[in-house]
């Protein structure tokens, strides 16, 4: 797996892509609870960091809070209280990884200080800045079912009713302080949970395990644009979804290019998900989903998108800073910049990124326009993509063509 890793950074290079970021998923680890590197298929990560680094790209390693009963760390962590029990006196507190598997208790100080001693040792000394927070729900059981079908889980400060929803923010908490401790800046996590205050530790947000259909993306932005007005403004989605593509039909190669160009709009531009396809690929658990994985017109339109997002990059950056600064998010709705304009309460399906861009993607199967309404304030409003070529008239609503091959219309203010 490291010559893998190694292989698709070179491969991302050769075809001169930008991005900034790898990520190493889950079960590269021995056991649950193996906070490591699993020496089997990782012999030399240090090196492996190295090379991946030199092409300015970082490593982002997965990291579950699970701990499985054979693992290194559930003896010593057991023995100084720092698991999460259960009321009933069951020893099941985390079942979506198996029977007798329980999780490290981030509501407990200590825990959070062994859990960052592992991480420190086994990834941030060979280089990882970056961790992926999966599967950190709390409350045991199967994370992503809600309501939690078992609600017996016990932390050092609390049961999972009374304080089960703080696990996300806390195990992100262990992260940003032991990064923090080292020097380090610009610290953040991408976590599939938070909850309020979860930005105080740098914590960004994906949106879990969704289906890939036309409904999911569009609950996908609805949800992106609430999560941010509610202040913690890093967040993302699996683009295309997570599971439920198969790579070679067109009907999913429809629904990808149009998630993509959707995504070039994010504060988190990201791909992530498990494919089906024909083709056998034995040295993985599922299909590539590398962005040339698609066929030639959705890797060309893969391509423009990424390109795209570079050349946004210092725009949003600036974007970005103000978030920080004030909690003004990237994204929102009309309604939040033109509060006085009734047309902008209507609907989610255009929104502002930044004070100075406004997106209206194509968010359903088989259509080449759509009908996009330009607020009032500007004198006009400009084609992002032609520049001054094509101008739109405030508060009016015109047809605009929305090409597959193009990335999502979007409009500057004049």
């Amino acid at each position: 797996m490291t010559a893998v890793t190694a292989q698709v950074t070179r491969e991302m290079k050769l075809r001169e892509l930008p991005y900034s970021v790898i990520v190493v998923d889950y079960m590269h680890w021995p056991k649950y609870g193996d906070w490591r590197f699993d020496p089997r298929y990782w012999p030399d990560p240090r090196t492996m960091l190295r090379e991946v680094r030199a092409g300015g790209v970082e490593t982002v390693v997965s990291v579950w809070p699970t701990v499985e009963p054979t693992s290194t760390n559930f003896a010593p962590l057991a023995a100084e209280g720092l698991l999460v029990g259960t009321e009933t006196g069951g020893c099941d507190a985390g079942r979506q990884s198996g029977a007798g598997v329980t999780e490290y208790d981030a509501l407990n100080p200590a825990a959070r200080q062994y859990h960052w001693a592992q991480l420190r040792q086994h990834y941030y000394d060979l280089g990882v800045r970056g961790f992926w927070l999966d599967a950190d729900e709390g409350g045991g059981s199967v994370g992503e079912d809600i309501p939690w079908p078992r609600v017996d889980e016990t932390y050092s400060s609390g049961s999972a009713v009374q304080v089960g929803q703080l696990y996300p923010r806390s195990h992100a908490r262990a992260i940003y302080e032991g990064m923090h401790a080292l020097g380090a800046t610009d610290i953040l996590s991408l976590s599939r949970s938070a909850w309020a205050g979860s930005q105080r530790y740098g914590t960004a947000v994906w949106s879990g395990d969704t289906q890939s259909t036309w409904g999911q993306m569009r609950q996908q932005l609805a949800a992106g644009l609430n999560m941010q007005m509610s202040g913690i403004v890093w967040w993302t989605f699996d683009t295309g979804g997570f599971s439920g593509g198969v790579s070679e039909s067109d009907e999913f190669r429809e629904l990808l290019m149009r998630w993509m160009s959707l995504a070039t709009f994010m504060p988190i531009m990201r791909m992530h998900g498990i494919r089906a396809c024909s083709t056998p690929h034995p040295a993985f658990q599922t299909c590539p989903n590398e962005p040339w994985s698609f066929g030639p017109r959705v890797y060309a339109l893969i391509r423009r998108a990424m390109h795209a997002r570079e050349a946004l990059r210092p725009y949003l950056h600036g974007e970005m800073a103000k978030a920080s600064a004030s909690g003004r998010p990237l994204n929102r709705p009309l309604f939040f910049d033109f509060p006085d304009a009734r047309s902008a309460a209507v609907g989610i399906d255009q929104f502002m990124c930044g004070d100075d861009i406004m997106i209206a993607p194509q968010l359903y199967p088989g259509a080449d326009s759509r009908a996009v309404w330009f607020p009032p304030g500007p004198k006009c409003w400009l084609s992002h993509w032609n520049g001054s070529q094509t101008t739109y008239e405030p508060n009016k609503t015109a047809l605009v063509a929305t090409p597959l091959d193009g990335l999502a219309p979007a409009f500057r203010r004049c």
